[in-house]
């Protein structure tokens, strides 16, 4: 099971996360990814990947703690931060789920968290710089809004991973951190992929309706109208595309276990992108049997070669139905190449074969 474990987590690292969890100390967190998801080193051996909505918030509550340690003129305030860190790391220890989230399989080394995942301990440590933080983002939100021509897309995060989308030709969503990641992905391996998933017409529908019922009306600006969803609000939108989601990530998953109990020797395996070729068919080459070492026996057989084949010389050609032929030619140079019993050397068994052939 140890040598599968590892071949499950070489398949993850190569076709999933595209690269090795770092080493990280105790509590930190590593950089984000692509879609905004970071490492965290719980415990000694276990590393977990936090959704883009957590691992922001662990973030600022890392800073926060910095500073505090800095300038706190008692205990109370590390004492403080101390208990938020240990709620926090109990809450991802018995929040590991039972089932592969972002196509990376649990294990007692590493999992990741499902998207939503929040902890009550942090939120209430961080609240004044999210409150800060709104107040920012509502002076500048026109600086992050979609264009018209790009229906259905995403304009570019915030400083807390919120983004806004254009669902339909007047009406722009500010979506949280971890609906925003989620979209994100849903567009990368649906539409914009070369297969794209079967359904994703249907998932839009579910998600544009989720996200209007559920997020208030902001206001219009420049005849859009803007809604924000909050994140106590996020579970329903989330839930709309889990299911797609959930079904693509399965699939990976599946794929990353094949690979670890059968174990392919094909070399060229590692080479493909699982995206855009089939997965390949997985199992063992049967073994070659070993042979002993070469020993050139050649010699003898060049004489034979000769002594049956070659006429007399005083015999008619004609009559014996011999015919000289490049091939028989050539099949001497090849046979008195390695050894030759009339010479004595290299040297003279080519001299020999040059003759034979003229």
């Amino acid at each position: 099971m140890a040598l599968q474990d590892a071949r499950l987590r070489l398949y993850e690292d190569q076709f999933i996360l595209y690269t090795s969890p770092p080493k990280l100390a105790l509590g930190e967190l590593g950089e984000p990814d692509d879609l905004g998801w970071q490492w965290f080193q719980c415990t000694d051996i276990l590393q977990i990947l936090l959704p883009p909505d957590i691992s922001i918030r662990y973030n600022i509550f890392l800073k926060m703690e910095r500073k505090s340690s800095k300038l706190a003129s008692s205990h109370t305030a590390v004492r403080r931060f101390n208990c938020t860190r240990k709620a926090f790391v109990d809450q991802c220890l018995h929040s590991k789920p039972e089932y592969p989230v972002r196509g990376i399989s649990p294990s007692m080394y590493r999992y990741a968290l499902e998207p939503g995942f929040r902890c009550s301990a942090i939120d209430d440590t961080i609240a004044r710089e999210e409150f800060l933080a709104d107040s920012r983002c509502l002076s500048t939100f026109d600086t992050h809004l979609v264009a018209r021509s790009q229906l259905g897309l995403l304009g570019p995060t915030n400083e807390w991973g919120c983004s806004w989308v254009r669902l339909r030709e007047d009406t722009q969503v500010l979506l949280t951190a971890d609906t925003t990641s989620q979209y994100h992905a849903f567009l990368r391996w649906s539409i914009l992929s070369d297969t794209r998933h079967t359904g994703w017409e249907a998932t839009i529908d579910n998600f544009t309706g989720a996200c209007l019922d559920h997020a208030y009306y902001l206001g219009t600006y420049k005849r859009d109208k803007l809604y924000v969803l909050e994140r106590d609000m996020s579970g329903p939108v989330l839930a709309s595309i889990t299911g797609a989601s959930r079904a693509h990530y399965n699939g990976i998953a599946e794929k990353a276990r094949l690979y670890a109990q059968f174990a392919p020797t094909n070399p060229s395996f590692g080479g493909h992108y699982p995206r855009r070729s089939n997965f390949p068919v997985l199992g063992r080459h049967p073994k070659r049997k070993s042979r002993g070492k070469y020993r050139p026996v050649l010699g003898p057989l060049a004489e034979t070669q000769e002594d049956a084949v070659a006429p007399d010389s005083d015999a008619n050609p004609n009559e014996s139905g011999w015919k000289s032929s490049s091939q028989f030619s050539a099949s001497t140079t090849v046979l008195c190449t390695s050894t030759s019993t009339e010479s004595e050397s290299v040297k003279d068994c080519k001299v020999l074969i040059v003759q034979n052939a003229c």
